[in-house]
């Protein structure tokens, strides 16, 4: 007979449930891991289980003794042990996936938690493979309210534009969703009106480039960065994550017009900057020019929807007309008169179940809002300098730092 290696108690393994790649990994880890610690036969022992037996020539029998041999065979044969069965048994056994250890609970303790109270582990929607959509019946309404600044803002000498929405009502607010409108036109220092003949135009992003510094207020309480780097954030976080097609569609209510060519031309009318000589077209003969978007300040990117009951005061600060104006006149003499300021804040018009279940849970713990923080800093190089050195840049290590020259 040929010879078997025989394992005991072995099982054959049918899954009960789609083949992906995580449980399936699960599962087999599971098996060896028992099929480890089960004894196993050594192979010494595996040979001995097997019987041999040669084939013998026949061999003549006298008469005489045929009968006796015969009597003596059959004796045997009553006598014999019975043969040990060598076929093994195919036994199935069915494995639930719900039983197999996960994957985050055998390195629970190697992840990394943003804070030590929660530890709470979550996968990715695009992970959930099994789970039907949901019905939405949490937001009832979603609109938009209209504020107005709270002083006079059309003079040109006005240097600041305060904001005041109102938290108060059933309604919550989606910051990243609301808009800032602006509707202002260039005049001269001397109030007549900008001449067709004159070659300025204005920066790139200029609903952004308009405000030097911002501060924001909830329940009286400063939620932004004190500096006055504003245009340089939101023109980075412009560019940086916007595309092509969105640069020539979207950003376009807010005359983002892309620079090219001759960087360094101050010439609007007929130089060799494209972009220049596009954002001309809207101020030129000090027509009206409208522009309406976002504002870029950490707390504007907010996820999560502010809770009612919180009062947002925002407070803008005109940038120098200076710094809004290219010209290449030694001293351009030009002003950016406002003519309409709006904030556009979006509501949202919750059912009252999510209210009072909010309420509830406000007792025992705060509201939790995150988002990511981002800092400009500004420093100045010396002409003719070929090394610079700039110490303690940062207290924190930053996730991810852009350097730009000008």
């Amino acid at each position: 007979m040929r010879k078997k290696n025989v394992h005991k108690n072995e099982t054959k393994v049918e899954q009960v449930a789609p083949t992906v790649a995580i449980a399936d990994r699960a599962v087999s880890e599971l098996i060896q891991q028992k099929h480890d610690k089960e004894p196993h036969v050594r192979e010494n022992k595996i040979k001995s289980v097997g019987i041999k037996r040669k084939k013998s020539k026949p061999t003549r029998i006298p008469v005489g003794k045929r009968k006796g041999a015969t009597a003596k065979k059959q004796k045997s044969k009553r006598t014999a042990k019975p043969k040990k069965k060598l076929s093994k048994k195919n036994k199935t056994r069915k494995i639930d996936f719900e039983t197999v250890p996960s994957i985050f609970d055998r390195h629970i303790e190697e992840m990394a938690y943003l804070n030590e109270e929660n530890k709470d582990i979550s996968i990715p929607m695009e992970l959930d493979l099994f789970d039907e959509p949901k019905n939405q019946v949490a937001v009832d309404r979603i609109f938009y309210t209209e504020t107005r600044p709270m002083s006079n803002f059309t003079s040109p000498d006005v240097s600041t534009v305060d904001f005041f929405v109102s938290g108060q009502g059933p309604e919550y607010m989606d910051l990243k969703r609301s808009r800032l409108y602006v509707r202002a036109k260039l005049i001269k220092a001397d109030g007549t009106t900008f001449d067709d003949e004159d070659t300025s135009s204005i920066v790139n992003l200029p609903l952004q480039a308009m405000w030097s510094q911002m501060d924001v207020y909830m329940n009286n309480k400063l939620v932004s960065l004190n500096t006055s780097n504003y245009p340089w954030k939101a023109h980075l976080k412009t560019i940086l994550t916007s595309g092509t097609d969105e640069q020539k569609s979207q950003l376009q209510s807010q005359l983002f017009m892309k620079d090219s060519g001759d960087l360094a031309t101050t010439n609007g009318k007929n130089g060799a900057n494209t972009g220049l000589i596009l954002r001309r077209d809207f101020i030129k003969s000090s027509s009206e020019f409208k522009m309406e978007g976002p504002l870029f300040e950490d707390i504007f990117s907010l996820d999560r929807h502010l809770i009612q009951g919180v009062d947002l005061y925002i407070k803008l600060y005109r940038s120098t007309d200076q710094f809004f104006v290219i010209s290449g006149e030694d001293t351009p003499s030009y002003k950016l008169q406002l003519l309409d300021c709006v904030y556009k804040a979006c509501k949202i018009k919750v059912d009252p179940g999510v209210i009072v279940n909010h309420l509830k849970q406000i007792e025992t713990k705060p509201v939790r809002y995150y988002f990511q923080r981002t800092e400009v800093k500004r420093n100045t190089i010396n002409k003719d300098s070929r090394e610079f050195i700039w110490d303690n840049m940062f207290t924190l290590r930053p996730s991810t730092l852009v350097l730009g020259l000008i």
